[in-house]
């Protein structure tokens, strides 16, 4: 039951009370293996342009305490792109401070994360989800069985179809700060030594 609340639970609109993802419920019991079955349903594109011309990262909305107005702006003009993550459910209530107006957004459960995180990568990165998923395998095998040279290579992998300055976006769209960005870009310069 605890795997069926990480991935499927965790809608809310008062931080109180969640609800669990009744096609993605359904979907489990018919084909008996936690997949992303909701994402299926479709994809954010247009969420991942957003941020990508408003130039937030992806997980700036992510456990932040939000101003109720967030929630109270419909100019289309001006469109808010945490209130429309919210109002799609790629982000729920977590928590309410009512006497402050204040609201701590997330993603409401494993499948909506992974599903959002992962095409954002891909979108941000210009890969296709075979080789992400590709990639992600070699480095997770890599890193189980201790094989450094592995995880580089995958690491170069990652990175190389990408130019300095996609990677660059990449790394700020995903909300890594100067310090983290230049390890990255050691880690790379490492990898390409072994």
């Amino acid at each position: 039951m605890r795997e069926i609340i990480d991935w499927y639970n965790g809608y809310s609109w008062d931080g109180k009370n969640f609800v669990f993802n009744p096609y993605s419920v359904i979907n489990l019991l018919y084909h008996q293996s936690f997949r992303n079955f909701w994402f299926e349903t479709g994809t954010p594109t247009f969420l991942i342009k957003r941020l990508k011309e408003e130039n937030k990262a992806v997980n700036e909305e992510i456990n932040n305490r939000v101003d109720e107005a967030v929630f109270n702006k419909y100019d289309i003009e001006n469109i808010n792109i945490t209130a429309i993550m919210f109002q799609t459910g790629y982000l729920t209530l977590k928590a309410v401070d009512y006497r402050e107006n204040k609201y701590i957004l997330d993603f409401p459960n494993r499948e909506v994360r992974e599903s959002f995180l992962n095409f954002a990568v891909e979108h941000y990165a210009g890969s296709s989800s075979q080789e992400m998923s590709y990639i992600v395998d070699t480095l997770v095998d890599a890193l189980a069985h201790n094989d450094i040279k592995s995880f580089f290579a995958a690491i170069r992998a990652l990175f190389s179809s990408i130019t300095v300055n996609k990677r660059e976006i990449v790394l700020v769209g995903f909300g890594f700060d100067k310090a983290e960005r230049n390890l990255i870009d050691y880690s790379i310069e490492a990898a390409e030594v072994l």
